[in-house]
């Protein structure tokens, strides 16, 4: 049982490192890969618009088409890496509580207590530096 969560959480954790390689640059948003308009062509399909992965601009000179595909892919399989990290989140919240529950009352008391005074020095930390 133990090995197969094990293989679980590596398969998860590879999923999430993989994602963050085609995840757009700190700053840019998701939205960032909406539509833009066209100017004349009322036919021509929207132009979609993001961050190409390194160097494959530069060095593999991408052209519009394939630039265009990129960015329909990313879109794509940004549904879906962002649905799958969703259902991470919820079984990392099951197994928090799972394991909490493992833990008397008393426990759990002294456990929020020492949660909440880490939380306090971070604060006070963070508010002297400023």
């Amino acid at each position: 049982m133990a090995r197969s969560g094990r293989m679980v959480a590596l398969v998860l954790a590879s999923l999430v490192v993989g994602a963050t390689a085609w995840q757009p640059a700190v700053g840019q948003e998701r939205a960032a890969m909406k539509p833009a308009p066209v100017a004349s062509d009322a036919e021509a399909a929207p132009k979609l618009t993001g961050r190409l992965p390194n160097y494959y601009a530069s060095a593999a000179k991408v052209n519009d088409e394939q630039r265009q595909e990129i960015y329909r892919l990313q879109a794509d399989y940004d549904e879906r890496i962002e649905s799958l990290l969703d259902e991470l989140e919820e079984i990392r919240d099951e197994r928090d509580e799972r394991i909490r529950n493992v833990l008397t009352a008393d426990q759990q008391t002294a456990v929020d207590a020492a949660r909440s005074a880490a939380r306090q020095r971070r604060a006070d930390a963070r508010s002297q530096d400023n």
